[in-house]
């Protein structure tokens, strides 16, 4: 086994989230029934502009489930340079009526479209090109663009069955807006996805680097007799397998979300950080609630590669969504240079509105070499394991490693004496002294720990908060 120094890992900070306004007029539900209007803002989500309306075709009800991507285009042939891209999908759906009170929804063809992206203004974008069907009926659709212009549209087949078990479509263009003939006939997964109507997917291309050509695809899978859908990856070398379809493109299955409990994670959205490769991924998550209603919004990141290491699932919504099970259609993601904004629908603060809400969330990636997950960049305790990276003194340096209670940074005899008169103390002014950081100084665990770090400095830390001396004790 290689030692933890070796192994690339991944730490998650999140910052508060915080809700989005709607735009001017707009009223805070929204209702995803009629058609489909893409907008355009450039300054930063505080206005945004009409591009175009795509109106369901006749017999359709519904222009549903839109979601978008901004990547590379097609080449211009005279300067040599990638022109962007801004692609769209959505399915259309007939809405059907069964008296005397039933209502059901029979799903259509998702479509695409295409427009060049000039600039940052709605005059530079568009117009979008006419639409492309797919040939098999689904819904749910998520699109990527892959390093040179190519794209991939996942979604989940519906063909009004009803039945359990349904594979994932997989359809690919291998020049996006580029000359040749478009998109290839769609496939079917070959993997299981359980006992759902409708597996929760997302998909995603690496675009940080040649060598790593490769896709990404989130999906739930529930057991068949279980109530607890769970959340996997697959990764389909692109290189080899360009379309990613037939039974030897996608990988094995890795397991997402790390509870043990019966929880219920749902609507998953993932995108590929293009500055590194690293994965991001948020879903809606039940393990707060033993009644599995009210979800709580989770992130969780993943190291680039046909297998890498996953970071610990990570909370990020501030409130649990009230438990009416009402979270709309999808999730968002969005990943650059480290930070990936997550965004949902969250009615936590009102059970008939839904507001949307986003947080970033910090990738922080380095070697662990005490095997606490926590990178060694910023652990404060690089060389002893402290997950909690407990600082009683808050001097950047954990307690762990941190017996100069006397601040001349050097653990001495001085120390000692301030440790004997906290021993056995759960008293919060002996914090300093409570070494493993369970709430007493004791004479075993502790006494243990001081012994090995007397006449040393404190530390190693990589926290930016750490002093040297003299120290203050003002690192909040």
């Amino acid at each position: 086994m290689k030692p933890s120094a070796w192994l690339k890992l991944l730490q998650l900070t999140t910052t508060s989230a915080y809700a989005l306004p709607p735009p001017a007029g707009a009223a805070k539900t929204i209702s995803p029934l009629g058609s489909t209007t893409a907008r355009s803002g450039a300054d930063n989500g505080a206005s945004f502009s009409h591009l175009q309306t795509f109106d369901p075709p006749e017999g359709a009800l519904l222009a549903d489930q839109p979601t978008i991507f901004a990547g590379p285009g097609e080449l211009d042939t005279q300067t040599g340079i990638r022109k962007e891209a801004l692609w769209l999908t959505y399915h259309t759906a007939t809405i059907i009526f069964v008296p005397p009170a039933t209502f059901t929804q029979a799903y259509g063809f998702p479509k695409v479209h295409s427009a060049e992206i000039r600039g940052r203004g709605p005059s530079d974008v568009g117009p979008f090109d006419q639409q492309h069907t797919f040939d098999l009926e689904g819904a749910l659709a998520d699109i990527s663009l892959g390093p040179t212009g190519e794209v991939l549209v996942a979604y989940s087949r519906a063909d009004g069955s009803g039945a359990v078990n349904r594979p994932i479509v997989i359809c690919h263009d291998p020049d996006g807006r580029g000359t040749n003939a478009g998109f290839s006939p769609c496939s079917l997964t070959p993997f299981d996805t359980g006992a759902l109507n409708f597996p929760d997917i997302s998909i995603g291309y690496d675009r940080s680097s040649a060598t790593n050509a490769r896709a990404y695809l989130i999906y739930t899978h529930r057991s068949v007799g279980s109530s607890d859908p769970n959340l996997f990856l697959r990764t389909c070398d692109t290189t080899s397998h360009p379309a990613c379809s037939g039974a030897t493109s996608w990988s094995a299955s890795e397991l997402v979300n790390d509870d043990t409990t019966t929880a219920r994670q749902s609507l998953p959205w993932m995108d590929v950080d293009p500055a590194s490769g690293v994965v991001g991924i948020s879903w809606y998550d039940t393990r707060g609630d033993p009644a599995n209603l009210a979800a709580e919004v989770y992130a969780a990141a993943r190291a680039a590669g046909a297998s890498g290491t996953f970071s610990p699932n990570r909370l990020v919504s501030t409130l649990p969504e009230a438990s009416n099970g009402d979270y709309g259609d999808y999730t968002g993601l969005s990943f650059f240079g480290g930070v990936f904004f997550p965004s949902w629908a969250d009615n936590s603060q009102s059970s008939s509105n839904l507001d949307a809400y986003v947080a970033p969330v910090s990738v922080l990636e380095g070697s662990d070499g005490d095997a606490d997950g926590i990178p060694d960049t910023i652990d404060n305790c690089a060389t002893q394991p402290n997950a909690n990276q407990y600082d009683a003194d808050l001097d950047g340096y954990g307690n762990r490693c941190d017996a100069d209670f006397d601040q001349t940074y050097l653990v001495s005899i001085g120390d000692f004496n301030a440790f004997r008169v906290c021993q056995g103390s759960s008293d919060p002014s002996c914090a300093e002294m409570d070494l493993d950081g369970d709430g007493t100084v004791e004479e075993g665990d502790d006494f243990a720990i001081f012994s090995a770090l007397y006449g040393k400095a404190p530390g190693p830390s990589g926290s930016k908060c750490k002093k040297l001396p003299p120290r203050d004790r003002s690192c909040l």
